[in-house]
């Protein structure tokens, strides 16, 4: 039989045979197909550049947030520093008057000195009347009725001696009041003399004259009067300034001093406690979480939770060998048994001890409802796989079952979630919806990225 006659014969015996189709026959080739470069690409590299995305453009938020913030508060700052220092000077302005004139002032003016003379009284004293025949009178009685005669009269100082009273900057010294009284004894001496007056009267006034002159101010009484002398000259009010004291010389009040921070105290941070629930298609866990107030908004979580997973569900080994890559026969021979002819129902499930750290931001909707979006990890402690399967050994059917313990990395996953919290005095639940995005797969372990739901219940440990 000739080769060409050979293939055609074989050929047709080959297209003869119509084997049945199996799923687990595709997806074990499908695997094995090749993909277009950017598929390739995006399968390799896809869930590092959305997380890398997704991760910068919530610390940019973050930090622009912190920023504004920033900016508030030191505006804050300097609308109080500006409301203590104009309540400072308007203390001030109460206690003394600032004053800075553009030009000194330099005024030169004539300023008349009036000065009240007091007369003893404690006599009776009579003036000479205008004719003999008139009937006499004490001064006292006349004073209320008469005008003042001229015989009390001051008279006017010299530009000389004003200026020099004003110099001084007090009034005149009873050596210049005798002196003015000795120019007003000789003012007098072309009046009508003392001879058509009786001679007690002319001796009593002469005594009243010989008296020193004070100039301190009299009180009004009814049984005494003064005599006020007025110069020739009008009034002219006193254009003198009060001397301002010096802006150094003011009363400065002691500067308030700046309130010290207080000590770091715990109940700054508003420690909250809780326990947190996770449930999805292939797996569950729960554990506790602290949660602390880092920012206005924004809170820091972190925990202790175990999570149960169901990694892996295959037929055969032919399938999980497929499916994962790996040879079951190689990573579990220790743990199988000697004779046997094929292995059915693989399953595998882990248990992780993680600790959930991440980062909540909220969003205030009503009184007691809130949004809150959060990104995070959860970072790997510790591992346990269970392991079960079937042998047959001819019509003989095994079942076997064991765990061992795993060492996966750290840190090989990002969270992102979201939901929201509605809050009862000490208390709040959450409730949202959750993304694990799983970036490097651990030789130790199966697991694989995922979806669930969180559910959360915290207490304020302070109220």
């Amino acid at each position: 039989m000739s080769n060409e006659r050979f293939d055609k014969f074989l050929k047709k015996n080959l297209e003869a045979v119509r084997p049945a189709y199996t799923v687990s026959a595709w997806e074990r080739f499908r695997k094995k197909m090749p993909v277009p470069p950017l598929a390739s690409w995006l399968l390799n590299y896809g869930g590092w550049v959305a997380s890398s995305l997704l991760l910068s453009g919530w610390l940019v938020t973050f930090y622009l947030y912190w920023k504004q913030n920033e900016t508030l508060k030191t505006v804050q700052k300097q609308i109080n520093t500006l409301i203590e220092d104009r309540t400072l000077l308007s203390k001030k302005s109460q206690h003394s008057v600032i004053t800075s004139p553009a030009e000194p002032l330099h005024r030169i003016d004539t300023v008349y000195i009036i000065h009240k003379t007091i007369i003893d009284t404690s006599k009776p004293v009579y003036a000479s009347t205008k004719s003999a025949g008139e009937p006499t009178q004490p001064v006292t009685q006349r004073r209320r009725s008469e005008p003042v005669t001229g015989t009390t009269r001051e008279p006017v100082l010299t530009r000389n001696e004003a200026l020099s009273a004003i110099h001084q900057k007090s009034p005149l010294t009873e050596t210049g009041d005798r002196h003015a009284y000795q120019r007003l004894k000789q003012g007098n001496a072309g009046q009508p003399t003392a001879s058509a007056r009786p001679s007690a009267h002319n001796s009593t006034f002469q005594d009243s004259l010989t008296k020193p002159v004070t100039t301190s101010v009299p009180t009004a009484s009814a049984d005494s009067a003064e005599v006020v002398a007025e110069t020739q000259q009008p009034k002219t009010p006193d254009l003198s300034l009060p001397k301002a004291p010096p802006v150094s010389e003011a009363p400065m009040q002691p500067k308030k001093p700046e309130a010290s921070k207080p000590p770091f105290s715990l109940r700054q941070l508003k420690p909250r406690i809780g326990i947190q629930g996770i449930a999805g298609l292939k797996g569950a866990g729960a554990g506790f979480v602290l949660d602390f107030q880092v920012a206005d908004r924004t809170n820091l979580s972190f925990g202790l939770q175990a999570q149960h997973i169901h990694t892996e569900n295959h037929h055969a080994l032919d399938d999980y060998n497929s499916a994962t890559g790996q040879d079951f026969m190689e990573i579990y021979r220790k743990y199988l048994p000697q004779k046997f002819d094929f292995i059915e129902g693989i399953s595998i499930s882990e248990t992780f001890m993680t600790v959930p750290v991440s980062l909540n931001y909220y969003i205030p909707i009503r009184k007691a409802w809130s949004g809150f979006i959060n990104a995070g990890t959860q970072l790997n402690l510790s591992g346990f796989q269970e392991v079960s399967f079937e042998t047959y050994t001819g019509s003989r059917e095994n079942h076997y079952r064991f765990d061992f313990r795993t060492h996966p990395d750290l840190f090989t996953n990002f969270v992102f979630g979201g939901g929201i919290q509605w809050q009862h005095k000490n208390i709040a639940l959450q409730l949202g919806p959750s993304y694990k995005y799983i970036f490097h797969r651990d030789h130790n372990s199966a697991a694989k990225s995922s979806a669930g739901l969180n559910a959360s219940m915290f207490i304020n440990l302070f109220k």
